[in-house]
């Protein structure tokens, strides 16, 4: 007995060290691929450092800015070498290290991001992305080649041959774009496929484990069946078997009387000991009806051969509800109508032997509630999904009555799930949900009903979906409210909320943020002139130009009409603060066209710094709006801080 328990744990063992194993697989596939997408994150960014600094020298011709230029395509140019490294035979893993250190990638993520590359360059989501990396590497290499004529042609002052290389520059850079969009989504699709595999695989694993381990407690129970029926009562031995809490124990008589039973038997059937005393209790109307033929074969077995086969039967508990059980039992020495039985409690087993068979249709339906009921709809099991839904613990669940009718609900539907559970038929309808906290959530409702191996009714199972499409039209209404429609750079109720960050983080980090407010001089001309068409599309160029102009912690947003707003986060210097407000007024200035029309605006910047010009966010908007229409009666492309102890 003590080498099968050995033999159970080394099992146990085996299947939790396999699952670690798949886990960390699992988990270190998926660090491998997020590490890809983080590379290819950094090469875009790059990417569009490099294009933004050439599109800044052309306009302004200071050299610094082809400078920036080719450090940005550092970036690029190392990945390709990491790329082409890998692609040798055999692969230059010194060299590739070097390449994804020069495309700034984290060095501990470089050893899985090589690893993933040779060892799955095959497999068709990685190959696919790969030639859109080779594909994007060419264009670099158009890109190095512009910004060597770019800056031929600036040194050569060659005005036309600049505006042909900035056209140039836009094509390819719409190219590179659609290369890292492509690049992405592929990723995204192998990481999905990914995870759907290894998902498969470790369920299946699991089923397999666990009908290994359930072979093997079968075998161990069998071996407990011949130990029972061998003890042929020594007294000592079977007085402390009686007292034990390991099974029911009960002295009988062939006519169904029960002569004696032990407290674990009781308990198991949820009555007292006073009734045996009383010799109210009978193991034949105990027995559920359908189970008699089996102890009719039992009594045969016992009469004739002293001891019978154990079997499995139900019984019925003090409650009414049915206990599946393990029995057997043998004639006392030199009795034929009086014996010995024990049994075995299986509601345990049962319970985990239906959650096996419905485990495909959880598994299937992870994502909705699913709560499984008994034949007198006491809750089995429910999924985590379901105990979210509800805002309820599995555990206190489990044995209580469920009903999913309330008061609140529509009569109709109430008594078509009532009859549905009662004539045991299928059902599926829309029906307001109602939680243990009282909240009412509209959800998808399936009954159905499951039999057992011999094609009886058995278990309920209820599915509760929520309402996808509204989950969509929420998260769109979200997008909405946080994106300005026409030009897709943050509204104003963003705007208020990075304001308050950045509020916060300057405090936290004892620096300063500027708020600029920027309005459009000449707009409504164009308006009026060309028409809102138009009109758009100068202000989605100039959201455009403004986005260019700042770095990743700004925040530029649209609050309205041709009102915009700059957060400059981490001022350590007025001059910089400056120095922006020039190059927005510069970049707002230079000409546009749209729809093959030529225009020309300007803008009216006001100024307030954080906290020198305010203690809160209000305080900080109200100075700049002050300060901007100060800028306004100074003339066009003019900026105005609200302190005005700032010298300009």
């Amino acid at each position: 007995m003590h080498l099968r328990m050995y033999q159970v744990t080394g099992l146990l063992v085996v299947v939790a060290f396999i699952m670690f194993a798949m886990g960390l697989y699992v988990a270190e596939m998926m660090n491998n691929v997020r590490s890809h997408v983080r590379g290819e994150n950094l090469w875009a960014k790059a990417q569009n450092g490099a294009v933004a600094e050439l599109y800044k020298y052309a306009y302004t011709k200071n050299p610094e800015h082809i400078h920036n230029a080719q450090e940005y395509l550092v970036v690029n140019l190392g990945d390709k070498k990491a790329r082409l490294a890998l692609k040798a035979n055999p692969p230059d893993i010194a060299k590739a290290t070097e390449g994804f250190l020069e495309g700034a990638n984290h060095p501990d993520d470089i050893p899985g991001m090589i690893s993933l590359f040779i060892y799955y360059q095959n497999v068709y989501y990685l190959k696919k992305a790969i030639q859109i990396w080779s594909d994007a590497d060419v264009l670099i290499g158009e890109l190095q080649k512009i910004t060597h004529e770019l800056e031929s042609a600036v040194a050569a002052g060659q005005k036309q041959r600049i505006e042909i290389l900035i056209t140039r520059l836009d094509v390819l850079d719409t190219r590179l774009r659609e290369k890292e969009v492509e690049f992405s989504a592929t990723l995204e699709e192998g990481a999905r496929w990914i995870k759907s595999t290894l998902v498969i695989v470790n369920s299946v694993l699991f089923i397999l484990l666990s009908v290994i381990a359930i072979l093997v407690a079968r075998k161990i129970a069998r071996q407990l069946r011949s130990t029972e029926q061998q003890l042929r009562i020594s007294d000592n031995r079977f007085m402390s078997l009686f007292r034990s809490d390991l099974v029911g124990i009960l002295e009988f008589h062939m006519d169904g009387r029960i002569f004696e039973a032990n407290a674990k038997f009781l308990n198991i059937l949820g009555y007292d000991h006073s009734l045996i005393q009383e010799q109210q209790l009978n193991w034949q109307t105990l027995t559920v009806a359908e189970y008699s033929a089996l102890d009719r074969q039992a009594i045969k077995e016992l009469r004739l051969h002293g001891a019978c086969e154990p079997y499995d039967k139900q019984l019925l508990h003090a409650d009414g509800h049915k206990v599946p059980v393990y029995v057997g039992a043998v004639l006392l020495n030199g009795e034929r109508d009086t014996g010995l039985a024990f049994v075995i409690d299986q509601t345990e087993k049962h319970r985990m032997e239906q959650e096996l068979r419905l485990s495909a249709i959880v598994m299937d339906h992870s994502q909705d509630g699913i709560v499984i009921l008994d034949e007198q709809q006491r809750v089995m099991s429910a999924n985590k999904a379901f105990c979210e839904l509800a805002k309820c613990n599995n555990q206190k669940l489990a044995g209580q009555v469920f009903n999913i009718t309330h008061e609140e609900m529509d009569e109709e539907e109430q008594i078509a799930i009532r009859q549905a559970l009662k004539l045991k038929e299928n059902w599926e309808g829309d029906i307001n949900f109602k939680t243990t906290k009282g909240d009412f959530i509209p959800v998808r409702l399936s009954i159905s009903i499951v039999q057992d191996d011999k094609h009886e009714y058995g278990q309920y199972v209820l599915m509760l979906s929520d309402n996808k499409s509204r989950k969509a039209a929420e998260e769109q209404l979200q997008h909405l409210a946080n994106f300005d429609t026409l030009t897709g750079i943050e509204n104003r109720a963003t705007f208020q909320s990075r304001l308050n960050r950045a509020i916060g983080r300057a405090d936290r980090h004892n620096t300063e943020c500027a708020i600029f407010f920027i309005d459009l001089n000449k707009f409504k001309p164009v308006n009026d002139h060309y028409g809102h068409e138009v009109g758009d599309g100068l202000l989605i160029q100039v959201a455009h130009r403004l986005k260019t102009l700042m770095r990743n912690i700004d925040t530029v947003a649209r609050i309205g009409g041709d009102e915009f707003v700059v957060i400059a986060e981490e001022i350590s210097d007025l001059r910089i603060v400056k120095d922006l407000a020039n190059r927005i007024i510069y970049a707002v200035a230079q000409p546009y066209e749209v729809n093959g029309i030529e225009l020309k605006i300007s803008c009216s910047i006001g100024i307030s710094i954080y906290p020198r010009d305010g203690e809160n966010d209000i305080e900080l908007i109200r100075s700049a709006d002050i300060a901007m229409y100060a800028a306004k009666s100074k003339g066009e492309s003019q900026y105005y801080f609200f302190n005005r102890k700032i010298s300009l």
